[in-house]
């Protein structure tokens, strides 16, 4: 639901989607509000930049990132060179 609607990700919407899924809005209003998932989140996204990934979903082919931000051509190109490699 995320990656479908990445211009909507605002609380609002996010409550929305998490209810629509089925979570424990209960719990789920908690974490949030609490931040419980903050210092993780913080610490993926310090991760991804170290990498030099530009968004997720981020794929590695061969240890190689795949940019994928304009389209999946160049996910498909490094599969079809590894497998080439291979043959």
């Amino acid at each position: 639901m995320l990656f479908e609607n990445p211009q909507h990700l605002q609380d609002k919407h996010l409550a929305g989607y998490a209810s629509l899924v089925g979570l424990d809005m209960a719990r789920y209003q908690f974490e949030m509000k609490d931040r419980v998932y903050l210092q993780r989140v913080q610490e993926h996204v310090q991760s991804g930049r170290r990498l030099g990934l530009r968004g997720t979903p981020a794929f590695y082919v061969n240890g190689v990132a795949a940019d994928v931000s304009f389209g999946l051509q160049h996910l498909h190109e490094a599969i079809d060179r590894a497998l080439a490699s291979v043959s």
